[in-house]
């Protein structure tokens, strides 16, 4: 029972949170601008904070957000700035009135600012203190600095003492990487190489470094590959000086990029007492940063536990279950399925007034929603994705559930793509 008192009094730390913040969450980045794709920025309006800014509501629907609002989101103020760019940030400065609206409610609410990335192609501290006054000044959590040297895969070792994590290296050169590879300690072949977020390579073994030698930047992380049984990830936060745990859930990994989670998290009790130890020891090695951040873990066969990734912001997990949270269903102790899934669809609309469409109450432990559609808004049938979550009370009603909302997207997508 002590992780669950502890996972109450973070959320209560994140209700704080919330309330003392204008969100600003972009997930733009320079290698996926795409022409008018959403980009996730209205996953912040699943919490309700006092503004939101966001670039589209565009493939929503009415009565998705009706449902959505029934559940405790879309009660805020929202700002959405003219559309010029995939970049929310530089559509936000860009336009006087927007920025002139948001710094009215900051200064009016003594609010701070929250982002999902606070990268130099954002420029989010130069919002922020455009939105300051003599008499209150802004900050942007996480900082540029904070995140920055959070971000950094290179950086990991830095805040792991006292927690396992896989044997790895940083490299300066190719002599480095090999001689790590061909370590005799080292309890299996396989490696990650670790350049940026998104920029990784899986290696069977040492001799395949060759084959990838002219695609490596130094310098580098490098970490061996553990056969894996399960991938968790515990959300928690950093708040005016205290660090606590949000919620557990377990990962689905395709290709190595993260498609959805799953609740509840895998392992037994010990391990998730564990799992929240060393989450919060890594929290407490995270000087300077302020806000919501995520650590992923794998279980091996033999039953270790490794702390593998430190994702210093909100995670894709964090909006879904925090709303789910928030409204008193604990993914601990109920069976979730929560997915990302591509489709062709006019809105969220088209899924929610299915007549198969079996909607998640306010109250009611047993339904799906649906939320954050990735649309290309200048093309027909304009929602290419959607995350939606299924809860219910047992693994065989979840399980039907997912089945019954993939028939339904299956459907509508097969009807919107015969029109094109």
């Amino acid at each position: 029972m002590l992780v669950h008192s502890q996972i109450a009094g973070g959320l209560a730390l994140l209700d704080d949170f919330i309330r003392s913040c204008a969100f600003l969450h972009d997930d733009w980045t320079d290698h996926e601008g795409v022409g008018g794709w959403g980009q996730y920025t209205t996953n912040p309006l699943l919490f309700s904070p006092p503004v939101c800014v966001t670039s589209s509501l565009a493939g929503y629907g009415p009565r998705t957000i009706d449902q959505l609002r029934s559940l405790g989101g879309f009660q805020g103020r929202i700002i959405q700035p003219e559309w010029r760019t995939n970049n929310l940030a530089l559509n936000l400065r860009s336009d006087l009135p927007a920025m002139a609206a948001l710094r009215e409610q900051v200064q009016a609410q003594r609010l701070h600012l929250s982002s999902f990335y606070n990268d130099p192609g954002r420029g989010i501290d130069a919002i922020a203190d455009s939105l300051s006054s003599s008499d209150h000044t802004v900050q942007a959590h996480p900082s540029h600095s904070a995140f920055m040297t959070m971000y950094s895969k290179l950086r990991f070792s830095d805040y792991v003492d006292g927690v396992p994590s896989p044997q790895g290296a940083t490299c300066e050169t190719l002599a480095d990487l090999k001689a790590f590879a061909r370590d005799s300690a080292r309890a299996y072949p396989g490696m990650v190489i670790k350049l940026d977020h998104r920029d990784l390579f899986h290696l069977d073994s040492a001799d395949d470094i060759d084959g990838i030698a002219d695609q490596l930047k130094y310098p580098l992380r490098v970490e061996t590959e553990y056969p894996l049984v399960a991938t968790p990830i515990v959300n928690a936060i950093r708040w005016k000086g205290q660090v606590a745990p949000l919620f557990m859930v377990d990962q689905y990994i395709r290709d190595w990029l993260h498609w959805g989670n799953g609740s509840p998290a895998s392992g037994t009790a010990e391990q998730r007492a564990r799992m929240i130890e060393y989450t919060l020891r890594i929290g407490e090695q995270m000087e300077g940063y302020e806000g919501v951040f995520g650590v992923d873990f794998i279980h091996t066969p033999d039953g270790a536990i490794y702390a593998v990734d430190i994702n210093a912001r909100f995670c894709s997990s964090t909006y879904p279950y925090g709303l789910l949270t928030r409204a008193g269903i604990d993914p601990d102790r109920t069976h979730t399925r929560y997915r990302l899934v591509p489709c062709r669809l006019d809105s969220l609309d088209d899924l929610t007034t299915d007549p198969e469409f079996i909607g998640l109450t306010a109250g009611g432990g047993c339904g799906i929603f649906a939320y954050d559609p990735v649309a290309y808004f200048e093309l027909p049938h304009p929602v290419h994705y959607v995350n939606y979550v299924c809860v219910a009370p047992t693994a065989a009603a979840c399980l039907a559930l997912d089945e019954t909302m993939t028939r339904i997207i299956a459907r509508h997508t097969a009807r919107h793509s015969a029109d094109d």
